[in-house]
């Protein structure tokens, strides 16, 4: 069953974060976003609850290597905290 979202904050690391990728990785991060808001589990997006230390976290795939950090504040509403390669989960 689709999960949309209907609102959609960022934290001041996240808007950083995003700043300061490659131009084609923030193109890419928009268009994954667009299809993260009509369905935020839509399989292309491999999102995922982690575990450990982050386990209030959520994560989807941007490509292969980035990932965006968020966390589910209400049924269809959704906190970004952060966006990277891996080296985001430390």
């Amino acid at each position: 069953m689709p999960r949309p979202i209907g609102t959609l904050a960022a934290t001041s690391r996240y808007i950083r974060s995003f700043r300061k990728l490659p131009r084609p990785i923030q193109d890419r991060l928009i268009s994954r976003e667009r299809l993260f808001k009509r369905d935020s589990t839509d399989p292309r997006l491999r999102t995922h609850k982690l575990t450990g230390p982050l386990k209030s976290l959520w994560s989807w795939s941007v490509d292969y290597e980035y990932r965006v950090l968020f966390e589910y504040l209400g049924p269809d509403s959704v906190l970004l905290h952060d966006v990277g390669t891996h080296s985001i989960y430390r």
